[in-house]
Protein backbone atom coordinates (compact mmCIF):
# COMPACT_ATOMS: atom_id res chain seq x y z
CA UNK A 1 0.00 0.00 0.00
CA UNK A 2 3.00 2.67 0.98
CA UNK A 3 4.30 1.95 -2.71
CA UNK A 4 1.07 2.72 -4.31
CA UNK A 5 1.08 5.70 -2.67
CA UNK A 6 3.96 6.92 -3.54
CA UNK A 7 3.26 6.16 -7.13
CA UNK A 8 -0.01 8.17 -6.85
CA UNK A 9 1.53 11.28 -5.46
CA UNK A 10 4.38 10.94 -8.06
CA UNK A 11 1.74 10.75 -10.84
CA UNK A 12 -0.08 14.00 -9.29
CA UNK A 13 3.30 15.51 -9.20
CA UNK A 14 3.64 15.21 -12.73
CA UNK A 15 0.60 16.26 -13.78
CA UNK A 16 0.75 19.72 -11.85
CA UNK A 17 4.00 20.29 -13.58
CA UNK A 18 2.92 19.92 -17.02
CA UNK A 19 -0.14 22.18 -16.10
CA UNK A 20 1.79 24.63 -14.75
CA UNK A 21 4.21 24.82 -18.17
CA UNK A 22 1.07 24.82 -20.38
CA UNK A 23 -0.05 28.06 -18.32
CA UNK A 24 3.42 29.74 -18.38
CA UNK A 25 3.53 29.25 -22.45
CA UNK A 26 0.23 30.82 -22.54
CA UNK A 27 0.96 33.60 -20.60
CA UNK A 28 2.21 37.22 -23.11
CA UNK A 29 5.75 37.75 -23.14
CA UNK A 30 6.73 40.67 -21.39
CA UNK A 31 9.50 41.85 -23.93
CA UNK A 32 7.90 42.99 -27.34
CA UNK A 33 9.30 41.26 -30.18
CA UNK A 34 9.84 43.10 -33.11
CA UNK A 35 9.28 41.78 -36.10
CA UNK A 36 10.89 42.67 -39.36
CA UNK A 37 9.81 45.27 -41.99
CA UNK A 38 8.70 43.09 -45.38
CA UNK A 39 11.67 43.94 -48.09
CA UNK A 40 10.52 45.64 -51.05
CA UNK A 41 12.40 45.27 -53.95
CA UNK A 42 13.75 48.60 -55.64
CA UNK A 43 12.85 48.69 -58.90
CA UNK A 44 9.30 46.87 -60.10
CA UNK A 45 10.76 44.88 -62.55
CA UNK A 46 14.48 43.30 -62.06
CA UNK A 47 16.90 41.08 -62.10
CA UNK A 48 18.29 39.78 -59.26
CA UNK A 49 21.73 38.13 -59.09
CA UNK A 50 25.22 37.49 -56.01
CA UNK A 51 27.70 40.09 -56.13
CA UNK A 52 30.67 39.66 -54.59
CA UNK A 53 32.79 42.75 -53.81
CA UNK A 54 36.51 42.51 -55.13
CA UNK A 55 39.37 45.80 -55.87
CA UNK A 56 38.88 48.08 -59.14
CA UNK A 57 41.77 46.64 -60.44
CA UNK A 58 40.46 43.13 -59.08
CA UNK A 59 43.02 40.80 -56.87
CA UNK A 60 46.62 40.79 -57.80
CA UNK A 61 48.10 37.74 -56.67
CA UNK A 62 51.77 38.39 -55.96
CA UNK A 63 54.41 35.54 -56.28
CA UNK A 64 58.43 35.33 -56.59
CA UNK A 65 60.04 34.86 -60.06
CA UNK A 66 63.22 32.80 -58.01
CA UNK A 67 61.87 30.39 -55.66
CA UNK A 68 63.85 30.78 -51.88
CA UNK A 69 63.83 31.14 -48.28
CA UNK A 70 62.09 34.53 -47.29
CA UNK A 71 64.17 36.34 -45.53
CA UNK A 72 61.95 39.70 -44.38
CA UNK A 73 58.40 40.66 -44.84
CA UNK A 74 57.88 44.43 -45.05
CA UNK A 75 53.89 44.69 -45.33
CA UNK A 76 50.85 43.72 -43.52
CA UNK A 77 47.20 43.03 -43.92
CA UNK A 78 45.52 46.66 -44.90
CA UNK A 79 48.33 48.09 -45.47
CA UNK A 80 48.30 50.73 -48.55
CA UNK A 81 51.25 50.62 -50.12
CA UNK A 82 52.93 52.55 -52.98
CA UNK A 83 54.33 51.29 -56.48
CA UNK A 84 57.83 50.19 -55.93
CA UNK A 85 57.23 49.54 -51.97
CA UNK A 86 59.08 45.91 -50.87
CA UNK A 87 56.30 43.40 -49.84
CA UNK A 88 58.91 40.81 -49.22
CA UNK A 89 62.94 39.49 -49.78
CA UNK A 90 64.02 36.12 -50.26
CA UNK A 91 67.09 34.94 -48.60
CA UNK A 92 69.97 37.01 -50.93
CA UNK A 93 73.17 35.50 -49.70
CA UNK A 94 73.86 33.30 -52.46
CA UNK A 95 72.78 35.86 -55.10
CA UNK A 96 75.35 38.25 -53.38
CA UNK A 97 78.29 35.64 -53.51
CA UNK A 98 77.53 35.01 -57.21
CA UNK A 99 77.16 38.59 -58.26
CA UNK A 100 80.88 39.56 -56.27
CA UNK A 101 82.33 36.36 -58.11
CA UNK A 102 80.90 37.76 -61.81
CA UNK A 103 82.41 41.16 -60.82
CA UNK A 104 85.77 40.34 -59.92
CA UNK A 105 85.48 38.49 -63.47
CA UNK A 106 85.01 41.65 -64.66
CA UNK A 107 88.30 43.82 -63.29
CA UNK A 108 90.61 40.63 -63.86
CA UNK A 109 89.04 40.67 -67.70
CA UNK A 110 89.40 44.54 -68.08
CA UNK A 111 92.76 43.80 -66.91
CA UNK A 112 93.92 41.26 -69.77
CA UNK A 113 92.20 43.46 -72.62
CA UNK A 114 93.98 46.70 -70.96
CA UNK A 115 97.07 44.89 -71.12
CA UNK A 116 96.32 43.41 -74.69
CA UNK A 117 95.71 46.54 -75.73
CA UNK A 118 98.50 48.17 -74.56
CA UNK A 119 100.87 45.22 -76.29
CA UNK A 120 99.66 46.56 -79.82
CA UNK A 121 99.56 49.90 -78.87
CA UNK A 122 103.36 49.26 -78.81
CA UNK A 123 104.21 47.16 -81.20
CA UNK A 124 102.14 49.63 -83.77
CA UNK A 125 104.94 52.22 -82.24
CA UNK A 126 107.72 50.01 -82.79
CA UNK A 127 106.44 49.04 -86.73
CA UNK A 128 106.39 52.67 -87.18
CA UNK A 129 109.96 53.29 -85.84
CA UNK A 130 113.29 52.06 -87.71
CA UNK A 131 113.25 48.82 -85.83
CA UNK A 132 112.26 46.01 -87.68
CA UNK A 133 108.50 45.62 -89.03
CA UNK A 134 106.12 43.39 -87.63
CA UNK A 135 104.75 40.55 -90.15
CA UNK A 136 100.81 40.86 -91.47
CA UNK A 137 99.96 37.86 -89.33
CA UNK A 138 101.85 39.18 -86.28
CA UNK A 139 99.72 42.40 -86.16
CA UNK A 140 96.57 39.70 -87.30
CA UNK A 141 97.17 37.82 -83.65
CA UNK A 142 97.36 40.79 -81.96
CA UNK A 143 94.31 43.08 -83.04
CA UNK A 144 92.83 39.66 -82.53
CA UNK A 145 93.63 39.19 -79.21
CA UNK A 146 92.73 42.83 -78.29
CA UNK A 147 89.54 41.58 -79.66
CA UNK A 148 89.00 38.44 -78.16
CA UNK A 149 89.30 40.17 -74.72
CA UNK A 150 87.04 42.55 -75.87
CA UNK A 151 84.32 40.41 -76.36
CA UNK A 152 85.17 38.53 -73.04
CA UNK A 153 85.02 41.59 -70.73
CA UNK A 154 81.51 42.66 -72.58
CA UNK A 155 80.30 39.02 -71.73
CA UNK A 156 81.30 39.46 -68.50
CA UNK A 157 79.78 42.60 -67.64
CA UNK A 158 76.58 41.52 -69.21
CA UNK A 159 76.56 38.25 -66.89
CA UNK A 160 76.95 41.15 -63.81
CA UNK A 161 74.13 43.11 -65.20
CA UNK A 162 72.07 39.55 -65.29
CA UNK A 163 73.20 38.63 -61.65
CA UNK A 164 72.13 42.07 -60.48
CA UNK A 165 68.89 41.68 -61.99
CA UNK A 166 68.20 38.26 -60.40
CA UNK A 167 69.74 40.17 -57.13
CA UNK A 168 67.17 42.98 -57.34
CA UNK A 169 64.01 40.44 -58.23
CA UNK A 170 64.53 38.72 -54.84
CA UNK A 171 63.07 41.88 -53.09
CA UNK A 172 59.61 41.40 -54.39
CA UNK A 173 57.92 45.00 -54.78
CA UNK A 174 54.33 45.67 -55.78
CA UNK A 175 54.05 46.73 -59.32
CA UNK A 176 51.49 49.64 -58.53
CA UNK A 177 50.06 51.61 -55.86
CA UNK A 178 47.67 49.19 -53.73
CA UNK A 179 46.03 48.06 -50.59
CA UNK A 180 47.32 44.47 -49.07
CA UNK A 181 44.25 42.45 -48.97
CA UNK A 182 46.47 39.57 -47.36
CA UNK A 183 49.77 38.09 -46.50
CA UNK A 184 50.54 34.59 -46.37
CA UNK A 185 54.28 34.17 -45.94
CA UNK A 186 56.97 34.57 -42.74
CA UNK A 187 60.29 34.79 -42.64
CA UNK A 188 61.71 30.96 -42.54
CA UNK A 189 59.43 29.98 -45.51
CA UNK A 190 59.79 28.72 -48.56
CA UNK A 191 58.12 29.54 -51.44
CA UNK A 192 58.08 28.50 -54.99
CA UNK A 193 58.12 30.21 -58.43
CA UNK A 194 55.06 28.21 -59.98
CA UNK A 195 51.84 28.88 -60.72
CA UNK A 196 50.12 26.48 -58.89
CA UNK A 197 51.65 27.60 -55.88
CA UNK A 198 49.38 29.86 -53.24
CA UNK A 199 50.34 34.00 -53.40
CA UNK A 200 52.12 35.13 -51.09
CA UNK A 201 50.84 38.03 -50.93
CA UNK A 202 47.78 39.63 -52.07
CA UNK A 203 46.89 42.85 -53.98
CA UNK A 204 44.05 45.42 -54.66
CA UNK A 205 45.18 48.63 -56.55
CA UNK A 206 42.61 51.30 -57.42
CA UNK A 207 40.52 54.09 -54.47
CA UNK A 208 36.84 52.08 -55.16
CA UNK A 209 35.63 48.92 -54.59
CA UNK A 210 33.73 46.90 -57.65
CA UNK A 211 30.68 44.88 -57.01
CA UNK A 212 30.81 42.04 -59.45
CA UNK A 213 27.12 40.85 -60.09
CA UNK A 214 26.47 36.74 -61.36
CA UNK A 215 23.73 37.02 -63.17
CA UNK A 216 21.57 33.79 -64.35
CA UNK A 217 21.81 33.10 -68.31
CA UNK A 218 18.19 33.06 -68.55
CA UNK A 219 18.18 36.81 -67.07
CA UNK A 220 20.97 38.07 -69.02
CA UNK A 221 19.09 39.39 -71.76
CA UNK A 222 16.87 41.50 -69.66
CA UNK A 223 19.80 43.41 -68.24
CA UNK A 224 20.78 46.33 -70.45
CA UNK A 225 23.81 48.61 -70.23
CA UNK A 226 23.79 51.62 -67.58
CA UNK A 227 21.08 50.46 -65.74
CA UNK A 228 20.34 51.23 -62.52
CA UNK A 229 21.57 48.88 -59.54
CA UNK A 230 21.61 48.67 -55.83
CA UNK A 231 22.71 46.37 -53.42
CA UNK A 232 22.14 44.76 -49.60
CA UNK A 233 24.34 43.51 -46.90
CA UNK A 234 22.83 39.55 -46.59
CA UNK A 235 20.71 39.59 -44.01
CA UNK A 236 20.10 43.19 -43.61
CA UNK A 237 17.99 45.04 -45.91
CA UNK A 238 18.35 48.20 -44.09
CA UNK A 239 21.93 48.54 -45.12
CA UNK A 240 22.21 49.85 -48.65
CA UNK A 241 24.86 50.24 -51.02
CA UNK A 242 24.97 52.62 -54.57
CA UNK A 243 26.20 51.13 -57.47
CA UNK A 244 27.12 52.82 -61.00
CA UNK A 245 27.61 50.79 -64.37
CA UNK A 246 31.00 50.27 -65.17
CA UNK A 247 31.11 47.15 -67.89
CA UNK A 248 29.59 44.07 -69.00
CA UNK A 249 31.73 41.05 -69.82
CA UNK A 250 30.60 39.84 -72.84
CA UNK A 251 30.86 36.22 -71.95
CA UNK A 252 28.49 33.57 -70.39
CA UNK A 253 31.03 31.74 -67.87
CA UNK A 254 30.38 29.00 -64.96
CA UNK A 255 29.48 30.39 -61.64
CA UNK A 256 32.46 30.45 -59.85
CA UNK A 257 33.48 28.32 -56.98
CA UNK A 258 33.00 30.43 -53.76
CA UNK A 259 34.81 27.69 -51.35
CA UNK A 260 38.01 27.86 -53.09
CA UNK A 261 38.00 23.84 -53.39
CA UNK A 262 39.51 23.02 -56.95
CA UNK A 263 37.32 20.19 -56.95
CA UNK A 264 34.12 22.18 -57.36
CA UNK A 265 32.05 21.95 -59.47
CA UNK A 266 28.87 24.45 -60.91
CA UNK A 267 26.58 23.31 -63.20
CA UNK A 268 24.99 27.09 -63.75
CA UNK A 269 26.37 29.20 -66.07
CA UNK A 270 26.42 33.54 -65.79
CA UNK A 271 26.75 36.78 -66.83
CA UNK A 272 28.92 38.86 -64.93
CA UNK A 273 27.80 42.81 -65.07
CA UNK A 274 30.32 44.79 -62.97
CA UNK A 275 29.33 47.89 -60.93
CA UNK A 276 31.40 50.40 -58.95
CA UNK A 277 30.56 51.11 -55.29
CA UNK A 278 29.59 54.60 -55.27
CA UNK A 279 28.31 54.81 -51.31
CA UNK A 280 27.87 52.73 -48.61
CA UNK A 281 27.56 53.48 -44.76
CA UNK A 282 29.17 50.78 -43.51
CA UNK A 283 32.75 48.89 -43.64
CA UNK A 284 32.69 46.34 -46.76
CA UNK A 285 35.76 44.27 -47.57
CA UNK A 286 37.37 42.15 -50.37
CA UNK A 287 35.00 38.52 -51.35
CA UNK A 288 31.73 40.15 -49.49
CA UNK A 289 28.79 38.94 -50.88
CA UNK A 290 26.35 41.41 -51.29
CA UNK A 291 22.33 40.99 -52.43
CA UNK A 292 22.10 43.08 -56.11
CA UNK A 293 18.91 43.87 -57.83
CA UNK A 294 19.46 45.26 -61.11
CA UNK A 295 16.77 47.05 -63.04
CA UNK A 296 15.55 45.36 -66.15
CA UNK A 297 13.49 45.34 -69.00
CA UNK A 298 10.23 43.59 -69.23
Amino acid sequence: MKKLLIVAILSLLGLAATVGAVWHDSLPCSSQSHSLAPFTPPFHDYVAGTGLLEPATRQIPVGVTIPGVVARVFVKPGERVDQGAPLFQIDDRQARDVLAVAQARVLTLRAQYQRAQHHLATRQRLENSDSAALSHEEMIDLQDAVAEKQAALQLAKTEVSRQEHNLALLTVRARLAAQVLSVDVQPGQYVEASSTAPPAVVLGGGDNWNLRIDVDEQDAWRVKPQASAVAYLRGHPELRVQLQYRYTEPYVTTRKALSGLPTERSDSRVLQVVYAVTHAGFPLYVGQQLDAFIEASQ
